[in-house]
């Protein structure tokens, strides 16, 4: 679904040869650039894998860090301008004056960063009526986590992800 896509991958702080595919990591990644079912199918993909167990934001401000250098050597076309981390325990973890240092200087430099870290940025899900036209606003309710505030309103109900159970293999997410 998105293995053309993928341009970088780097374990943080894992032993990659002990760790299987985890669950949440292809959908993620399948919503983003996935060729089918993907919201950006020609973009790029950089996979950091980091300890999300680990309660501290040394690993998430290193990786962010990592870009906002790396885009320095990259002409404007191919720089990152997009970071997806799928945890918002930011505010509970070790070294989150850092994390906040980090948040500012990727913005200074032009980087968007998105998080489940609903202080940070107001977001709110979206669910797609079964047997609906996708193409039509009507066509989605309110999802468990949304809110009439909502910035950012994303699909997380119903619609088929990519699996971390093989290649070829899809879910169909309720």
């Amino acid at each position: 679904e998105y293995v053309d896509r993928l341009v970088e991958y780097e374990p943080v702080g894992l032993v990659t040869a002990m760790m299987p595919p985890q669950m949440h990591g292809p959908p993620v990644c399948s919503i983003a650039v996935g060729k089918t079912c993907g919201v950006a199918p020609q973009a790029s993909l950089r996979y950091f894998a980091v300890q999300m167990w680990a309660p501290d934001n040394k690993p998430y401000s290193y990786v962010i860090n990592k870009l906002i250098d790396s885009n320095k050597d990259r002409d404007i076309s191919n720089q990152i301008r997009v970071v997806s981390i799928s945890t918002g325990m930011f505010p509970q973890q070790a070294n989150f004056d850092r994390w906040q240092e980090t948040l500012a200087r990727a913005e200074k430099n032009g980087i968007f960063v998105v998080t489940c870290d609903p202080t940070f940025l107001r977001y709110g899900t979206l669910t797609r009526i079964p047997g609906q036209n996708p193409d039509e606003p009507s066509s989605y309710r309110w999802g468990r986590y949304g809110h009439m505030d909502s910035v950012l309103l994303i699909l997380a109900g119903n619609r088929t992800i990519a699996s971390h159970h093989g290649p070829n293999v899809y879910t169909y997410d309720r």
